[in-house]
């Protein structure tokens, strides 16, 4: 056997050497080892490597708790049991958890990456191991001087001191290869590792009594020299290094050496050849290594052919790189080495991708991109660290047209779009994934290309209104036209991945029917999303909505289209009450608490929806009252009892019906009371917008609107009032804004002192807003905000005007004068010229017969109308007080 092969240290070997000593610990330490021994088996047969360094990381952690309660024996056995178990820690930090990495440089395919992970990962075991060598050649003084140590425990330990030193060696030119020549000082340490490894190497390859490592031995010290010859810049010593390198290569790949070992040292061989420039003599080698590769591992001929291909492009490589015969001859030498590379990806089509991934690396510093094989190209962006670099690698071949670049469109487009996704470009991801699948429909990556577009534009569509930003209707359209793709293939819309889309295909054409267009497209809109709601299947949450929807969207149709819909309203009703019955029954027999709330919660909508459909398109007022009175019987206890009045409400509020949804919800918090706070903030929002845009109101909705706003803006502060103001800020700036309009609206019907008092409070409101928001300013923090640039000007707009209503015009002033100067007048022109409006009337109103003060707000309404000739839509306004000012300056 192998005496300074990797160990296996297997659990009994290791623990009956200390078994005398550790009394009842010896079957946990058997476990332990047991593990450690497991854990690497496993990861040898691991799919991934990231797996494969886990299983490892573990087994190293394992060997750490071994070490640890190994520590301090006193037998000459339980020492040695502990020592190996170092041995064995260092082996799996510094060659199983790092061959890989090496493998590549060795072949030829390795990246930055590699040669980072080889210098992170040998530093700690080479301190390990050099710790180790030193404890052992300390032990071995003290050990011979002992007759019985001498014959029972020394020999255990020189074969242990034998083992440390190569397995020593091996690390020491993974490290080397590891670090990257630059400065002197790394030069010189890589020369002194490799040395150390080199002359470890020729040790044991020269003691014939260390069976089995002898040719292992010879390819180390090959390998270093090879290496060595590198590094040196004097011709002597490069030949010298060269030539050491040959003789221990060939010794390795003698024929009495192990076939992997005898593979390796040919490789390598061959590579030492071209670095010496020896081209023929490397042309011959690469020949003679890929003919026995292939009759050693008759299973394995497309490996031949790889690595003989990485051989012959670093051959050629290296010419392009001497390039004795000037550009034309260098350019000519790489695309032979371009040609050599992808050769293996042409005529393996089963290893392809992974030889793709493989070779990416060796090109990943070339910046010349149009001078690089669309293949290449490939394989750079399967690797590239920078998604700017694959993304342009990728493009480079789908602007080309030759014969290769339009085979690898299809992989091109499907890395693309991988990259822009992963690189946080949702929208051109879905562009690129829709091509693919649109484009080449029978691809094997069609599917998941048409689903990825899908969640692509989902993506950007959710972000977009979470944001609260408008979604346009180009891309729903797009959204739409990805969805059609997914679905509209038999084979494909079967799929449950596939399917549980149709939802959102009914919800995009839905909102497409919201967009303004003709009636014609509206109701195309709608049928499709009536359609794709019907197609929604049963085993999804989502179902139950979808067949309200559906019905919902019917009755609109059946509203709007009349006709045209071809539906009559008998058989929507039908439908209606046949899916709430349905509901009911599934929501009695539902054992899930949610989805039988959501049963009811659907059913009791469509109970409304029908309510309506009787009430609006039957005409039978009086059976459409008996049905909503039902409600409660039918759905007793659900919290979905509000949910047709809350849906009625929500759609009057969606169409700005303000009027009709202020009657509506007094009815509905009579009767769920505080459950409906939610829809009174909505509406009470948009009564505050509809005040602030009041123009062309009739002065009936204004005084509704305004009513409404207090007593509503009031129920919804009263049970936060005792609160702290950071708990009730943005209730208490509603009140604030509410006393105001109620106020005008007193003031316009001759009630001054009730109006008085509404201004002074809504003063009062504001300042409290203000004073909180000043502090959270300075401290950059306040609810819902992590920090703010600036005052709210909600405050200052309010505490102008309530300042200007009660006459305070000087503190009006100053309050619109801080606010106009923080206006985007492009990003709210709007509000811009109404705040100037009221500042110009304030000032106006605060001149007191002064003329200078005067002539300053004409000249002030001038200079506001050389931005803006309408002035916002506003300028008779503007006009009216410019000349009130005009005829005062003149007196």
């Amino acid at each position: 056997m192998n005496r300074l092969a990797v160990q296996a240290f297997v659990a009994l070997v290791a623990c009956t050497c200390v078994a005398a000593a550790v009394n009842g610990e010896q079957a946990k330490l058997e476990s332990l080892a047991a593990d450690v021994e497991a854990r690497i088996a496993r990861a040898k047969e691991a799919p991934t490597f990231s797996q494969r360094d886990e299983l490892l990381n573990e087994a190293a952690r394992l060997l750490d708790r071994l070490i640890e309660q190994t520590a301090g024996g006193q037998s000459d056995a339980e020492q040695i049991a502990h020592m190996r178990f170092e041995l064995r820690l260092g082996e799996v930090l510094g060659q199983a958890l790092t061959e890989p990495y090496a493998g590549r440089l060795v072949y030829l395919h390795g990246s930055r990456h590699d040669r980072q992970v080889l210098a992170e990962r040998t530093a700690r075991p080479i301190e390990l191991l050099v710790a180790l060598e030193d404890q052992i050649a300390r032990l071995l003084v003290r050990w011979r001087a002992s007759p019985r140590r001498l014959i029972w425990s020394v020999p255990d330990l020189e074969e242990l001191s034998q083992q440390v030193a190569y397995r020593l060696a091996w690390i020491r030119l993974y490290r080397a290869m590891g670090l990257v020549d630059g400065t002197d000082q790394h030069r010189r340490r890589k020369a002194r590792l490799l040395r150390e490894a080199l002359v470890v190497g020729e040790k044991f390859a020269a003691d014939e009594n260390l069976t089995g490592v002898g040719h292992q031995a010879m390819l180390l010290a090959g390998r270093a020299a090879r290496e060595l010859a590198q590094l040196t810049d004097q011709e002597d010593r490069k030949l010298s290094f060269h030539l050491k390198a040959s003789e221990h290569l060939a010794a390795a790949g003698a024929g009495h050496a192990p076939p992997a070992v005898r593979a390796e040292a040919k490789f390598e061989a061959a590579r030492n050849l071209i670095e010496q420039d020896r081209y023929d003599a490397a042309g011959e080698a690469v020949e003679a290594f890929k003919l026995f590769y292939v009759r050693a591992f008759p299973h394995d001929a497309p490996a031949a052919h790889v690595k003989g291909a990485l051989l012959v492009s670093y051959l050629y490589r290296r010419r392009a790189a001497a390039g004795p015969g000037g550009p034309a001859e260098a350019a000519e030498f790489d695309r032979l080495a371009q040609e050599a590379l992808i050769r293996p990806a042409q005529d393996h089509r089963q290893i392809r991708d992974d030889y793709l991934r493989m070779i990416g690396p060796i090109y990943t510093d070339r910046d010349d991109l149009a001078n690089l094989d669309s293949m290449i190209l490939l394989a750079v962006a399967e690797t590239a660290d920078a998604s700017d670099r694959a993304e342009a690698a990728l493009r480079a071949i789908l602007d080309r047209s030759d014969d290769t670049s339009r085979s690898l469109r299809t992989d091109a487009l499907w890395r693309l779009g991988v990259v822009l996704g992963s690189a946080g470009k949702p929208r051109r991801a879905a562009q690129r994934f829709y091509e693919l699948a649109a484009g080449w429909p029978d691809h094997p990556r069609s599917f998941d290309a048409a689903l990825n577009a899908v969640r692509e534009y989902a993506a950007v569509i959710d972000k977009l209104t979470d944001s609260g930003a408008p979604v346009s209707a180009e891309l729903r359209e797009r959204m739409i036209a990805a969805l059609d793709l997914l679905l509209g293939r038999r084979d494909w819309a079967t799929r449950d991945e596939a399917a549980r889309w149709y939802y959102e295909l009914g919800y995009q054409c839905h909102q497409m029917a919201e967009q303004p267009a003709p009636a014609r497209a509206k109701c195309q809109w709608i049928g499709r999303a009536i359609a794709a709601f019907a197609r929604v299947p049963p085993s999804l949450p989502a179902h139950t909505e979808a067949g309200y929807w559906s019905l919902r969207l019917r009755f609109e149709r059946l509203g709007q289209f009349g006709v045209a819909a071809a539906e009559a309203p008998q058989q929507l009703l039908a439908d209606t009450n046949c899916y709430s019955a349905e509901a009911l029954t599934a929501a009695a027999q539902e054992g899930d608490p949610d989805r039988a709330a959501q049963l009811r919660r659907w059913g009791c909508s469509a109970d409304f929806l029908a309510a309506v459909i009787t009430c609006q398109m039957l005409n039978q007022e009086r059976a459409a009252l008996e049905m909503l009175q039902a409600l409660p019987a039918k759905w007793p206890g659900s919290p979905a009892l509000r949910t047709a009045a809350q849906f009625r409400i929500r759609k009057l509020l969606g169409l700005r019906r303000t009027a009709q949804a202020i009657e509506e919800i007094r009815v509905a918090r009579a009767t769920w009371g505080a459950a409906s706070d939610d829809l009174l903030k909505l509406l009470v929002v948009q009564i505050r917008d509809r005040l602030a845009d009041s123009s062309g109101a009739a002065r009936a909705d204004l005084e509704q609107f305004r009513r409404a706003y207090l007593s509503f803006a009031g129920d919804l502060f009263a049970p936060v009032a005792a609160k702290p103001i950071e708990a009730r800020y943005l209730l208490t700036q509603m009140l604030a804004d509410a006393n105001y309009h109620a106020a005008r609206t007193d003031e316009a019907a001759g009630r001054g002192e009730i109006a008085r008092s509404r201004y002074q409070e809504a003063l009062k409101l504001f300042a409290q807003c203000k004073t909180y928001d000043d502090a959270r300013n300075s401290a950059g923090s306040g609810p819902g905000r992590t920090s703010r640039a600036a005052v709210d000007p909600a405050n200052i707009l309010g505490l102008g005007r309530a300042c200007a209503a009660l006459g305070r015009f000087d503190a009006a002033i100053g309050y619109y004068g801080q606010l106009t100067e923080g206006i985007d007048r492009p990003a709210r022109p709007r509000f811009f010229w109404r705040v100037e409006l009221e500042y110009c009337a304030s000032l106006l109103a605060g001149c007191g017969g002064d003329r200078e003060a005067m002539r300053a707000v004409v000249v002030r309404i001038k200079q506001l109308a050389d931005l803006d000739s309408d002035m916002g839509g506003l300028s008779s306004e503007f006009e009216a007080i410019r000349a009130k000012a005009g005829r005062g300056s003149t007196r």
